[in-house]
């Protein structure tokens, strides 16, 4: 009976690691996929922030050619150059718009992005946490149920 109850016993020390072992492993898992998420947030900023950089000296080399092209129409005809002046004008002003537009659009798409991650991630730890409540409540009725067949 006594051998019964060392090998019980040794059996639930046993389960009791196996179970730690899965747990620690279950939660090393959500750290890797929170830091790889972690990670696409932050390329995908990177790549934002370099894009919207290369926009903005594309804009200031396309202002700097067309000021130079304003100022030779200038010297050739005034009144020319005022009728280019406005339509230029009418067209940054366009330009910009649809600019200022996709530049809203895509850090909507981008808050989206991040929002979703972090629901995700809010997810993931909500099931890590659910799984670690069942198995300390397992754990706990199985310590209650070893307790009882001991008595």
């Amino acid at each position: 009976e006594e051998q019964r109850r060392r090998a019980a016993e040794e059996e639930q020390r046993r389960r009791a690691a196996e179970e730690e072992q899965r747990r620690r492993a279950a939660e090393e898992e959500l750290r890797r996929r929170a830091a790889e998420d972690e990670q696409r947030r932050a390329a995908l900023d990177e790549q934002q922030r370099q894009k919207w950089a290369r926009e903005e000296a594309e804009r200031q080399q396309r202002w700097a050619r067309e000021e130079a092209e304003r100022q030779q129409r200038w010297s050739e005809e005034e009144a020319q150059r005022r009728a280019e002046l406005a339509a230029e004008d009418e067209r940054r002003r366009r330009e910009e718009s649809m600019r200022r537009r996709a530049a809203a659009e895509e850090e909507q798409r981008r808050r989206a992005a991040e929002e979703e991650l972090r629901r995700r991630a809010a997810e993931e730890e909500e099931r890590r946490r659910a799984a670690e409540e069942l198995e300390l409540e397992r754990q706990r009725k199985a310590a209650e149920a070893a307790a009882a067949e001991q008595e």
